[in-house]
C-alpha cells in the first residue's frame, strides 16, 4: 500500500490538492480548496464530471466546517487503475 498511497498523494499535491499523507490506511484526505466550490460536494461531482475521478465529502466524516474543505480517496486500487487516476488529476495543474 505504500507505492499506492505514493501514486495517488503525488498526484494530489502535482494537481494542487494538498495530501494529508496517511501513516496506515487504505485511503487519504486532501486539501480541495483548489477547486474553488462552495462544498465538498460541489467538488467531489467537479472532479467525477471534469476528470472522471471519484471521491467521497469530507462532510461524509467531520461535521465541523473542515468537511467543507476536503474529499477522501481511496488507494486500495489496482496499479493500473491508479496510476490512470494520477494521470487524470495531473491535468487539473
Amino acid at each position: 500500500y505504500q507505492r499506492k498511497r505514493q501514486i495517488l498523494c503525488s498526484a494530489l499535491a502535482d494537481a494542487g490538492l494538498t495530501p494529508y499523507w496517511p501513516s496506515g490506511a487504505y485511503y487519504v484526505l486532501c486539501d480541495a480548496r483548489k477547486l474553488q466550490c462552495k462544498t465538498a460536494r460541489e467538488a467531489a461531482m467537479k472532479l467525477l464530471h471534469n476528470v472522471g475521478i471519484a471521491s467521497i465529502s469530507g462532510t461524509s466524516f467531520y461535521r465541523d466546517p473542515i468537511g467543507e474543505t476536503i474529499l477522501r480517496f481511496c488507494f486500495a486500487k489496482e496499479d493500473e487503475v491508479l496510476l490512470e487516476a494520477a494521470k487524470r488529476l495531473r491535468t487539473l495543474a
